[in-house]
């Protein structure tokens, strides 16, 4: 298959492209997105629409709480998340992801009539808001023109583990205070 060769570096749920390019194994990063929302099969249905691009990988978790736990062990290189959730809603998510890691980006997704809750979520450090009755037809470009945009602010440097394992947070970048 594509996905293969040593995963070094690299957490887990993460998935590394390996190929051969003059003779050489090179490895790329794939990028992951970590998807938070407390209705199952919103969840279900967003990750699809993620995974089309098949060079993401989406991985799950069903309210803020849960998703800032896995945020910490697997530094994805985007959030996605609901705004309305139990535990810990969508804009408490965005402001203790910020806590954590300016640099990582946040999507924020909307019910019909959340639109003040995604005004406060960019305030606090989201980088973008996709209404959830438009995710089939907008999501999947707004997750691929952020992390673009991502990419071409972080700074270029390699830790130890090799190139592309992670948010510039995970690499020694410091979290704003």
């Amino acid at each position: 298959g594509l996905y293969g060769g040593d995963r070094e570096g690299l957490h887990p749920s993460r998935k590394a492209l390996t190929f051969t390019e003059c003779g050489r194994q090179q490895k790329v990063h794939m990028p992951t997105i970590l998807v938070a929302d407390d209705d199952r099969g919103d969840r279900e249905r967003i990750g699809a629409i993620i995974e089309t691009d098949p060079n993401l990988t989406a991985i799950y978790a069903e309210d803020g709480a849960e998703a800032l736990a896995q945020f910490q062990t697997v530094k994805p290189d985007l959030v996605l998340t609901d705004l309305q959730m139990p535990i810990m809603d969508g804009v408490g998510l965005v402001h203790a992801v910020r806590q954590k890691c300016v640099s990582t980006p946040i999507v924020v997704m909307t019910s019909h009539g959340s639109q003040e809750l995604a005004a406060e979520a960019l305030a606090v450090g989201a980088a973008s808001y996709v209404p959830k009755s438009e995710a089939k037809n907008e999501l999947l470009n707004t997750v691929q023109h952020v992390l673009a945009l991502a990419t071409r602010r972080r700074p270029r440097r390699r830790s130890r583990r090799g190139p592309g394992t992670g948010t510039a947070c995970s690499s020694g970048a410091r979290p704003r205070r």
